[in-house]
């Protein structure tokens, strides 16, 4: 094999301007990604009750003002919440005992079955119509996708419901500006967008019988988070992708040089033990998040690398007392193998970012 035709590959120059050139790609990537994520969590599809249910059914137009959360966090689904849930109905369409029994799904109750904090409710007459508000506070959970962690923002539901009434007694309504915030940052993260939609949840009580159903009012509504801060994301890629390029570094040796063995295996380690940086920081999951996928393939390269540079340094060793002219062709092999396996993993490296944001 002629080694000018890997002379290009084997310049520092080359393999230099390589390795920046993948890392500004890897943050471009990064921030592209950041800036363009679109939440992915599960929405909450209710059943819209039909026409000749609503003409019959009390309606009741449902709205929700969130004054804070004194408790925030998506990687815990926990969340606390301050606010007010409203009611506005036409005056002496319906009891208020019935509206009273309003729940919110997933959240922690008291042993009477009440949120932590329900005060009784605030009544005013508008019109013809009856204003009734209930000031809560309560701890709740929402299901969240993590599936692109440490990706963008997500989307809360909070999702009001009635569980001792059915469509045909209650139809909940919503209306445009019926999900209010008295702020729009909480707890660094930025709202983008607040929506609500109102129906009825349909659940089978049996896998026999379709036709055995429990049906009750609900309105949800869905608020869109992002945060500006970018610390996960650079803290958690950044360390990864400059732990293998220092791995990388041990193809820059001599191909004889006894620092080409130890630099892999001093380094290997650090990238196995990043995990537990990963863990620490990333929420509980059943799959593979983002950061997940990136860590296993570059741990895979890393050992690709390792057993490459192991085949070479045994591959010396073996031949130590061979002929100095079998030694050096040896030692060229090795040196070309060397430049095509350097190629392989900027390539491997290449595919592997792209890949990972785009799977």
């Amino acid at each position: 094999m002629n080694n000018s035709i890997f002379s290009w590959a084997r310049t520092t120059t080359f393999r230099l301007t390589s390795l920046t050139l993948i890392f500004i790609y890897s943050l471009i990537i990064l921030t592209y990604q950041h800036h363009t994520y679109i939440p992915t969590d599960e929405k909450i599809t209710l059943k819209q009750v039909l026409p000749k249910i609503k003409n019959v059914a009390s309606n009741v137009t449902v709205g929700l003002h969130i004054s804070n959360f004194s408790s925030f966090s998506f990687n815990d689904r926990q969340f606390l919440i301050d606010g007010i849930v409203w009611f506005k109905f036409p005056s002496g369409t319906i009891a208020l005992k019935t509206l009273e029994d309003f729940t919110i799904q997933n959240a922690f109750m008291q042993e009477n079955g009440e949120l932590l904090f329900k005060s009784k409710p605030s009544i005013q007459r508008i019109g013809d119509d009856v204003l009734v508000s209930y000031y809560i506070q309560t701890v709740f959970t929402t299901l969240v996708n993590f599936k692109y962690f440490p990706m963008g923002g997500h989307t809360l539901n909070i999702v009001i419901q009635n569980r001792d009434a059915t469509p045909e007694q209650l139809c909940f309504n919503t209306e445009n500006d019926a999900l209010t915030l008295e702020k729009k940052t909480f707890f660094a993260w930025n709202v983008t967008s607040a929506t609500s939609n109102a129906g009825y949840i349909e659940s089978t009580l049996s896998a026999k019988d379709e036709t055995l159903k429990t049906t009750y009012p609900a309105a949800v509504f869905s608020i869109s988070f992002e945060t500006p801060s970018k610390n996960n994301l650079f803290s958690l890629f950044l360390p990864l992708l400059i732990i293998f390029f220092l791995l990388l570094f041990s193809f820059f040796y001599e191909i004889a040089a006894s620092e080409r063995i130890a630099t892999v295996t001093a380094i290997v380690p650090s990238l196995i033990l990043f995990k537990l940086v990963i863990n620490s920081m990333a929420p509980q999951t059943a799959y593979t998040t983002h950061i997940d996928y990136f860590f296993y393939g570059l741990a895979l390269l890393s050992l690709f690398v390792l057993f490459f540079q192991m085949y070479v340094t045994l591959s010396i060793q073996k031949n130590k007392e061979a002929p100095e002219e079998q030694q050096k062709e040896l030692k060229n092999r090795l040196t070309n193998y060397n430049d095509i396996f350097f190629i392989i993993c900027l390539g491997m490296l290449f595919f592997l970012i792209t890949g990972s944001f785009w799977r």
